[in-house]
Protein backbone atom coordinates (compact mmCIF):
# COMPACT_ATOMS: atom_id res chain seq x y z
CA UNK A 1 0.00 0.00 0.00
CA UNK A 2 0.97 3.28 -0.62
CA UNK A 3 1.20 5.25 2.90
CA UNK A 4 0.60 9.35 1.09
CA UNK A 5 -2.83 7.69 -0.58
CA UNK A 6 -4.10 5.81 2.66
CA UNK A 7 -3.24 9.37 4.54
CA UNK A 8 -5.24 12.01 1.96
CA UNK A 9 -8.43 9.31 1.89
CA UNK A 10 -9.20 9.45 5.35
CA UNK A 11 -9.94 13.21 5.95
CA UNK A 12 -12.44 13.14 2.98
CA UNK A 13 -14.58 10.02 4.89
CA UNK A 14 -14.76 12.14 7.41
CA UNK A 15 -16.10 15.32 5.75
CA UNK A 16 -18.48 13.37 4.52
CA UNK A 17 -20.14 11.92 8.08
CA UNK A 18 -19.69 16.02 9.21
CA UNK A 19 -22.13 16.85 6.02
CA UNK A 20 -24.50 13.89 6.73
CA UNK A 21 -24.75 15.31 10.29
CA UNK A 22 -25.48 18.57 9.51
CA UNK A 23 -28.54 17.44 7.55
CA UNK A 24 -29.84 15.37 10.26
CA UNK A 25 -33.23 15.98 11.52
CA UNK A 26 -33.26 18.15 15.18
CA UNK A 27 -34.98 16.09 18.13
CA UNK A 28 -37.19 17.74 20.48
CA UNK A 29 -35.53 18.06 24.02
CA UNK A 30 -37.31 15.92 26.67
CA UNK A 31 -40.35 16.72 28.26
CA UNK A 32 -40.80 17.64 31.86
CA UNK A 33 -43.75 16.23 33.33
CA UNK A 34 -43.31 18.26 36.32
CA UNK A 35 -42.83 21.62 34.61
CA UNK A 36 -46.22 24.08 35.09
CA UNK A 37 -48.07 25.05 31.82
CA UNK A 38 -47.57 28.38 30.14
CA UNK A 39 -49.84 30.81 31.15
CA UNK A 40 -51.98 32.62 29.03
CA UNK A 41 -51.47 36.37 27.89
CA UNK A 42 -53.49 38.82 30.48
CA UNK A 43 -56.48 40.16 28.74
CA UNK A 44 -55.53 44.01 27.55
CA UNK A 45 -56.90 46.64 29.77
CA UNK A 46 -60.61 47.90 28.30
CA UNK A 47 -60.48 51.81 27.14
CA UNK A 48 -61.26 54.35 29.89
CA UNK A 49 -64.50 56.08 29.23
CA UNK A 50 -65.25 59.22 27.31
CA UNK A 51 -65.18 62.23 30.22
CA UNK A 52 -68.52 64.14 29.97
CA UNK A 53 -68.79 67.59 29.66
CA UNK A 54 -70.84 69.54 32.08
CA UNK A 55 -73.03 71.73 30.45
CA UNK A 56 -71.54 75.43 30.03
CA UNK A 57 -72.54 78.00 32.42
CA UNK A 58 -75.05 81.13 32.00
CA UNK A 59 -75.14 84.37 33.93
CA UNK A 60 -78.76 83.38 36.21
CA UNK A 61 -80.03 85.23 39.45
CA UNK A 62 -79.34 83.49 42.68
CA UNK A 63 -82.63 81.53 44.17
CA UNK A 64 -84.13 83.39 47.27
CA UNK A 65 -82.04 86.69 46.62
CA UNK A 66 -85.00 88.79 45.75
CA UNK A 67 -86.02 91.99 47.65
CA UNK A 68 -87.67 95.50 47.15
CA UNK A 69 -86.09 98.56 46.89
CA UNK A 70 -88.35 101.67 48.85
CA UNK A 71 -90.69 104.19 46.67
CA UNK A 72 -88.79 106.50 44.71
CA UNK A 73 -91.76 109.28 44.72
CA UNK A 74 -95.59 108.58 46.28
CA UNK A 75 -97.35 105.67 47.40
CA UNK A 76 -101.27 105.85 46.93
CA UNK A 77 -104.12 103.79 47.96
CA UNK A 78 -104.91 102.84 44.08
CA UNK A 79 -103.75 99.99 41.72
CA UNK A 80 -100.06 98.88 42.39
CA UNK A 81 -98.56 97.59 39.01
CA UNK A 82 -96.11 94.75 39.99
CA UNK A 83 -94.68 94.39 36.29
CA UNK A 84 -92.50 90.81 35.98
CA UNK A 85 -92.13 89.74 32.51
CA UNK A 86 -93.04 86.41 31.20
CA UNK A 87 -90.08 85.01 29.74
CA UNK A 88 -89.16 81.20 27.63
CA UNK A 89 -88.39 79.01 30.19
CA UNK A 90 -84.71 78.58 31.70
CA UNK A 91 -83.93 82.40 30.62
CA UNK A 92 -83.34 85.06 32.96
CA UNK A 93 -84.26 88.64 32.65
CA UNK A 94 -83.38 92.11 34.00
CA UNK A 95 -84.28 95.77 33.18
CA UNK A 96 -82.48 97.92 30.79
CA UNK A 97 -84.84 100.79 30.31
CA UNK A 98 -88.33 102.27 30.82
CA UNK A 99 -90.38 104.10 28.61
CA UNK A 100 -93.32 106.23 29.48
CA UNK A 101 -96.30 107.97 27.91
CA UNK A 102 -98.44 110.92 29.05
CA UNK A 103 -101.85 111.19 27.45
CA UNK A 104 -103.56 114.77 28.94
CA UNK A 105 -101.15 115.93 30.96
CA UNK A 106 -101.04 112.26 33.02
CA UNK A 107 -98.43 109.47 32.70
CA UNK A 108 -100.77 106.81 32.39
CA UNK A 109 -98.79 103.85 30.50
CA UNK A 110 -95.45 102.56 31.47
CA UNK A 111 -93.13 99.83 28.99
CA UNK A 112 -90.28 98.05 31.05
CA UNK A 113 -87.70 97.14 28.64
CA UNK A 114 -85.94 93.58 29.53
CA UNK A 115 -83.12 91.60 27.60
CA UNK A 116 -81.35 88.33 29.11
CA UNK A 117 -79.33 89.03 31.91
CA UNK A 118 -76.45 86.99 29.95
CA UNK A 119 -76.50 89.02 27.07
CA UNK A 120 -73.71 87.45 25.56
CA UNK A 121 -75.22 83.86 25.57
CA UNK A 122 -76.45 82.09 21.73
CA UNK A 123 -80.10 82.55 22.92
CA UNK A 124 -80.15 86.23 24.18
CA UNK A 125 -84.10 87.43 24.47
CA UNK A 126 -85.26 90.67 24.63
CA UNK A 127 -88.77 91.96 25.50
CA UNK A 128 -91.13 95.01 26.91
CA UNK A 129 -93.82 94.53 29.43
CA UNK A 130 -96.43 97.15 29.33
CA UNK A 131 -98.64 98.39 32.53
CA UNK A 132 -100.70 101.11 32.27
CA UNK A 133 -103.38 103.20 34.59
CA UNK A 134 -107.48 103.66 33.66
CA UNK A 135 -107.70 104.97 30.54
CA UNK A 136 -103.98 104.63 29.23
CA UNK A 137 -103.32 106.24 25.97
CA UNK A 138 -100.32 106.57 23.90
CA UNK A 139 -99.73 109.94 24.43
CA UNK A 140 -96.19 111.44 24.10
CA UNK A 141 -93.54 109.23 25.01
CA UNK A 142 -89.97 109.32 26.97
CA UNK A 143 -87.56 106.65 26.32
CA UNK A 144 -84.26 105.38 28.32
CA UNK A 145 -82.75 102.38 27.68
CA UNK A 146 -78.96 100.82 28.50
CA UNK A 147 -76.86 98.61 26.11
CA UNK A 148 -74.53 95.74 26.27
CA UNK A 149 -74.24 94.04 29.27
CA UNK A 150 -75.42 97.12 31.37
CA UNK A 151 -79.04 96.81 33.82
CA UNK A 152 -80.76 99.08 35.82
CA UNK A 153 -79.33 99.32 39.38
CA UNK A 154 -81.47 102.25 40.43
CA UNK A 155 -84.39 104.87 39.58
CA UNK A 156 -85.37 108.52 40.83
CA UNK A 157 -88.62 110.25 39.94
CA UNK A 158 -89.31 113.88 39.44
CA UNK A 159 -92.35 115.37 40.25
CA UNK A 160 -94.55 118.61 40.57
CA UNK A 161 -93.88 120.80 43.66
CA UNK A 162 -96.67 119.03 45.21
CA UNK A 163 -98.69 122.06 46.00
CA UNK A 164 -101.78 119.67 44.82
CA UNK A 165 -102.28 116.44 44.20
CA UNK A 166 -101.75 116.44 40.72
CA UNK A 167 -98.40 117.59 41.63
CA UNK A 168 -97.33 114.12 42.55
CA UNK A 169 -97.55 112.79 38.90
CA UNK A 170 -94.12 111.18 37.71
CA UNK A 171 -92.53 114.32 35.50
CA UNK A 172 -89.03 112.82 34.93
CA UNK A 173 -87.04 109.69 35.73
CA UNK A 174 -83.34 109.05 36.38
CA UNK A 175 -81.79 105.80 35.69
CA UNK A 176 -78.78 104.42 37.10
CA UNK A 177 -77.03 101.35 35.85
CA UNK A 178 -74.60 98.22 36.49
CA UNK A 179 -72.62 95.89 34.53
CA UNK A 180 -72.82 92.49 34.80
CA UNK A 181 -69.78 90.57 33.79
CA UNK A 182 -69.26 87.20 32.27
CA UNK A 183 -68.73 85.39 35.96
CA UNK A 184 -72.41 87.11 37.21
CA UNK A 185 -70.11 89.92 38.94
CA UNK A 186 -71.85 93.18 39.49
CA UNK A 187 -69.90 96.67 38.54
CA UNK A 188 -71.96 99.47 40.23
CA UNK A 189 -71.36 102.81 37.93
CA UNK A 190 -72.17 105.90 39.84
CA UNK A 191 -74.20 107.36 36.47
CA UNK A 192 -77.27 107.16 34.62
CA UNK A 193 -79.41 108.44 32.24
CA UNK A 194 -82.65 110.56 32.37
CA UNK A 195 -85.43 112.66 30.82
CA UNK A 196 -87.89 114.67 31.86
CA UNK A 197 -90.96 116.96 30.60
CA UNK A 198 -91.04 121.10 31.47
CA UNK A 199 -93.20 120.59 34.63
CA UNK A 200 -90.73 118.38 36.19
CA UNK A 201 -90.12 120.48 39.61
CA UNK A 202 -88.81 117.99 42.48
CA UNK A 203 -86.59 114.98 42.24
CA UNK A 204 -87.37 112.45 44.80
CA UNK A 205 -85.16 110.04 46.79
CA UNK A 206 -83.29 108.01 44.45
CA UNK A 207 -83.87 104.18 45.21
CA UNK A 208 -80.69 101.44 44.58
CA UNK A 209 -80.63 97.94 44.04
CA UNK A 210 -77.36 96.70 46.71
CA UNK A 211 -73.96 96.76 45.38
CA UNK A 212 -74.52 93.26 44.59
CA UNK A 213 -77.84 93.26 42.44
CA UNK A 214 -79.78 94.57 39.56
CA UNK A 215 -83.71 95.35 38.77
CA UNK A 216 -85.14 92.15 37.43
CA UNK A 217 -88.74 93.94 37.21
CA UNK A 218 -90.39 97.62 38.23
CA UNK A 219 -92.96 98.12 40.32
CA UNK A 220 -95.78 101.10 39.91
CA UNK A 221 -97.91 103.31 42.14
CA UNK A 222 -101.03 105.18 41.24
CA UNK A 223 -102.66 107.87 43.07
CA UNK A 224 -106.42 106.91 44.35
CA UNK A 225 -108.52 107.38 41.75
CA UNK A 226 -105.89 105.29 39.72
CA UNK A 227 -105.50 107.89 36.94
CA UNK A 228 -101.74 108.20 36.58
CA UNK A 229 -98.31 107.29 37.72
CA UNK A 230 -96.79 108.56 40.82
CA UNK A 231 -93.94 106.30 42.36
CA UNK A 232 -91.39 103.63 40.91
CA UNK A 233 -89.36 100.83 42.79
CA UNK A 234 -87.18 98.26 41.84
CA UNK A 235 -87.44 94.26 42.51
CA UNK A 236 -83.64 93.60 42.66
CA UNK A 237 -81.78 89.89 42.54
CA UNK A 238 -78.42 88.68 42.91
CA UNK A 239 -77.10 87.10 39.53
CA UNK A 240 -74.54 84.82 39.65
CA UNK A 241 -72.84 82.07 37.11
CA UNK A 242 -74.80 78.66 37.53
Amino acid sequence: MNPRRATFALPMILVAFVAADATATPVAPPSNPGAAAPRAPAPAPAPAPAPTRAPPKTVKFEAASASWTELSGFGGSGVTRAATPAVPSGLEVAVSGLAMWEYMDRPQSAEIVTKNLDSLAADSYSTNHQVEVSGGGSGDGKRTEFTGRRFVRGVQVCTGDEKQTEDRKIKGVKLWYATVEKDGRVVTEDSGTSWERPNCKVWRVARYCSADKVARAMKFSANPDNKWFQGIQLECMKPGLY
